[in-house]
Formats: C-alpha cells, sequence, structure tokens
C-alpha cells in the first residue's frame, strides 16, 4: 500500500497503525492520507531489502503540511515487504 492516495482500505485504518510502502510520494503525502482514512500512527516500510546502512530522512516536502498523527520508518530488512510484515497492513490499537 503506497498511501499516495486515500488507502483502498480506508475504513479498515480509522483507529489503527498504518503501515505503508516506502515510494511514489513523499512521506508526508503518506501521513497526510493516513490521517485523512482516520489511522492513528503510520509507519513507512523500506523498498529497498538491502538498505540497513543508510539513515532516510523523513523530511517536510515543502507543501506547508503538517500531518497531526506520529510516522515511522522501518529500515531495510526490518521494513521490506518480504520481512516480517509482508502481510500486515494495519493492526487496530487497543
Amino acid at each position: 500500500m503506497e498511501c499516495c492516495s486515500l488507502p483502498y482500505n480506508a475504513p479498515e485504518l480509522k483507529g489503527a497503525v498504518a503501515l505503508v510502502s516506502r515510494g511514489d510520494c513523499s512521506f508526508v503525502s503518506k501521513a497526510i492520507k493516513a490521517e485523512q482514512a482516520g489511522a492513528l500512527a503510520v509507519i513507512v516500510m523500506d523498498n529497498n531489502p538491502e538498505n540497513d546502512e543508510f539513515y532516510i530522512e523523513m523530511v517536510k516536502d515543502d507543501t506547508n503540511r503538517d500531518p497531526k498523527i506520529p510516522a515511522a520508518f522501518l529500515l531495510g530488512k526490518s521494513g521490506f515487504n518480504g520481512g516480517v510484515v509482508e502481510s500486515m497492513y494495519s493492526f487496530v490499537v487497543q
């Protein structure tokens, strides 16, 4: 799930933490779309399983938008689609 537009599973994200893939739009755009879907937070997973050495900064995109939900990034193998989170797209916070 890229989350560059309103996610296809937006109803399922209400009250959940969104797990989205890196790429195609800014981190800010991903957080804003997850927030619009009702997510409590967003975790961006890396799209490169070999990227365990380079820190990725989730910087602003100069659009003067500020998401109100927390966002985090899973680097390399920890965040790659083929890793531990391969089939998880959201989970409800209890």
